[in-house]
């Protein structure tokens, strides 16, 4: 899926339900088109 590794996914995931984009992540890696 988005051609993400499963921790980002896991990242991903944690940021959505916490609403925080606080946490350090690659954009190159957090493609959503």
């Amino acid at each position: 899926m988005l051609g993400l590794a499963p921790q980002k996914l896991q990242q991903l995931q944690a940021l959505g339900e916490d609403g925080d984009l606080s946490l350090p992540f690659d954009p190159i890696n957090f493609n959503i088109n």
